[in-house]
């Protein structure tokens, strides 16, 4: 048996030394043995595919309590990738992101942003890189609400909300417009903090405005009870006192004890309408060419129509006198009469001390010119037949001035031009000459409007209000030079991201450029006053134009811009729609098929009153241009006067849009 146990072992012994040999070889084997099949490609390790990947940290906070959002929605928008993620019970995310610059946007029930220009929270995702500490906010939504009555009765009407300013700086924009019920309540949910306006419009009632309402995170504000007040209407038929016949067109204005005027036409049969004026009388003024002008006082207190039939005398005539600068008739000037009408010559007659009388002048209005002493003494006016017209001569205009430096000392080495801007298309500029010690002089100067334009080393050019300029008139101004604020960014390719050398970045109409360097940057400094347009050029791209852009004196703003391939072509945000300048009135001219103007029905040689509320009249273009673009998914709002019918006002969504 002993014999059999130690055999046995042997044999056991045998057995592991041969198992421990073949096991050695396999392990030392494949490190000595050569490649019998040279084409057949090595063996590699997978490359990691989230290597290119980086990280996002950070929370959801309530803005007005600090506490944080649980199971908010956090979304990622990138130019290729986007992905929401869900916060913790700490309101805790982690987002992990392929290379690229993308946009946080959070979400939770019962919260919002901080109004229209809060897009997110723009950042970069790096390779193997972890941005933590981000902190995104969301806030409380406000409630508007009121009631609004008639007496002690509920009225049915319509409530418009805009905004001076929300909680993300975005200015002057409207909310929308909502009805009250039955009873006259109104509720406005889900709104911005801010600041805002509020009217009331109801038919037959003059409209109730409440301005400047103050609206914190999580506010709920009851306005209580808005009383409306009916609003007294005056009708009336125009006609002609010797004939009869309709006046169509007669200028129509109610000028309110309360400082407001009331303004409307009569139509082709001589029939106007004034509606729920709010006010205890009026002084109704109708005028109409080859007409005399109409007054009468009309009471108000009651509400109710006045219903008025007006006739209009007819003025025929005109009587001229002819006064020196000392007040005393002119002995020897010439007077030329011209009509509106540019292709009839004017009737010339020459002035000796005594009053010209012309009975048979008809069909005005007039364009009186009288000159005397070799044309050095001048006088003009506009005339309608009936009129008596005294015109004093008067010399040529002078507009002397001193132009200060941003510290308020003398700007000696400032350069000053003349601005004549009685055609804004194509004002009449004299050239850039020195001042004399800071003081400068433009004699001789023919009645118009100009404005003085001046300009230094280390400051923005700056010019002055405008300068409405008659006969004799020398008035003097001060222009205060600014230093002009600066704006710095990057111009990148929008497919990849990579920055644009060489890209021409300028300030729209205002001769202000700068190119981008190596790495796509640019600084533009001594900006104009003023919202102004950037327009961003480079070869082998869309030019991109960027509006409302406002940067204020001694202030430093960041603003990027991203270029689409393309040549030959023109990306902004607006409507559509181009306009122009006729007889002073800003119209529009080719809305672009199925743009936003066009979609919104405007149509050529529509005449645009207002903008955003703001009346054109007086408006220069460029401003008015400014004020239609703005951020691509905000809204303007337009008055709108087509032919003779009655104004209308539409509002209109900015998109972005190419121009080919």
């Amino acid at each position: 048996m002993a014999g059999e146990r130690r055999t046995i072992t042997m044999v056991g012994i045998g057995l592991l030394l041969t198992a421990i040999a073949i096991i050695a070889f396999l392990a030392i084997a494949p490190k000595n043995r050569t490649n019998n099949h040279p084409n057949e490609p090595a063996a590699t390790t997978p490359p990691d595919p989230t290597e290119n990947y980086g990280t996002l940290q950070g929370h959801v906070r309530n803005a007005g309590t600090d506490a944080p959002v649980p199971l908010a929605n956090v979304t990622a928008v990138g130019s290729e990738y986007t992905t929401t993620t869900t916060t913790d019970h700490d309101g805790n995310f982690t987002l992990r992101l392929p290379d690229g610059i993308y946009t946080l946007i959070p979400e939770a029930d019962g919260l919002r942003n901080a109004g229209r220009d809060d897009r997110g929270l723009q950042l970069r995702a790096a390779p193997q890189t972890t941005f933590a500490g981000i902190v995104l906010q969301l806030y409380e939504p406000c409630t508007l609400a009121g009631r609004v009555l008639s007496g002690a009765s509920p009225l049915e009407a319509n409530i418009l909300i805009s905004y001076k300013r929300d909680g993300s700086g975005a200015e002057d924009y409207d909310v929308g417009r909502l009805e009250t019920d039955l009873d006259g309540y109104f509720h406005a949910n889900g709104l911005a903090a801010g600041t805002l306006n509020l009217q009331v419009v109801a038919d037959a009632f003059a409209p109730a405005s409440i301005t400047d309402i103050e609206l914190w995170p999580g506010d709920h504000l009851d306005l209580g009870e808005i009383p409306m007040l009916p609003g007294a209407n005056i009708n009336g038929r125009i006609a002609s006192a010797s004939t009869q016949a309709p006046v169509q067109d007669a200028l129509v204005q109610a000028i309110t004890n309360r400082g407001k005027t009331h303004t409307t036409h009569s139509d082709h049969h001589g029939f106007f309408a004034i509606q729920a004026i709010n006010a205890d009388f009026a002084s109704l003024h109708i005028s109409a060419p080859a007409f005399k002008t109409f007054t009468t006082h009309v009471d108000l207190v009651q509400a109710g129509d006045r219903n008025l039939s007006v006739s209009l005398e007819p003025s025929v005539g005109l009587t001229l006198r002819i006064l020196a600068p000392d007040g005393l008739p002119a002995q020897h000037a010439t007077v030329q009469i011209w009509t509106l009408n540019p292709n009839e010559a004017p009737q010339t007659y020459t002035f000796t001390g005594a009053d010209i009388a012309l009975p048979d002048l008809s069909d005005g209005p007039f364009r009186i010119v009288a000159q005397a002493e070799n044309g050095t003494l001048n006088a003009n006016a506009l005339a309608y037949p009936g009129d008596f017209v005294a015109l004093t001569l008067k010399g040529r205009g002078t507009i002397t001035g001193l132009v200060l430096s941003h510290d308020g000392n003398i700007a000696t080495n400032a350069q000053v031009r003349l601005v004549e801007s009685a055609n804004e298309a194509i004002p009449t500029t004299t050239p850039w000459s020195p001042t004399q010690g800071g003081r400068f002089s433009f004699p001789g100067l023919n009645p118009g409007t100009y404005h003085i334009e001046a300009q230094d080393s280390g400051h923005r050019p700056t010019h002055s209000p405008p300068i409405s300029l008659s006969f004799g008139d020398q008035p003097s101004i001060t222009i205060r030079l600014h230093t002009g604020g600066t704006l710095s960014g990057t111009v990148r390719n929008d497919a990849n991201d990579d920055p644009i050398p060489n890209a021409v970045v300028s300030v729209e109409g205002h001769g202000l450029s700068v190119a981008t360097n190596a790495q796509g940057q640019f600084t533009l400094s001594q900006l104009p006053s003023g919202r102004f347009s950037i327009q961003v050029d480079a070869s082998g791209y869309k030019t991109a134009l960027a509006s409302g852009i406002q940067v204020g004196d001694d202030e430093r703003a960041q603003r990027d811009f991203r270029l689409s391939h393309g040549e030959n072509q023109l990306e902004l945000v607006g409507i559509g729609v181009q306009i122009r300048s006729i007889d002073g009135r800003h119209v529009v001219s080719n809305p672009l098929p199925n743009s936003p103007a066009a979609r919104a029905g405007l149509q050529d040689l529509d005449v645009i009153l207002a903008v955003n509320g703001e009346s054109t009249e007086n408006m220069p273009l460029r401003i008015l241009i400014e004020s239609i673009r703005g951020e691509e998914g905000s809204a303007v709002r337009l008055r709108i006067q087509r032919d003779q019918a009655a104004p209308f006002e539409v509002v209109i969504e900015r998109q972005r849009i190419s121009y080919p």
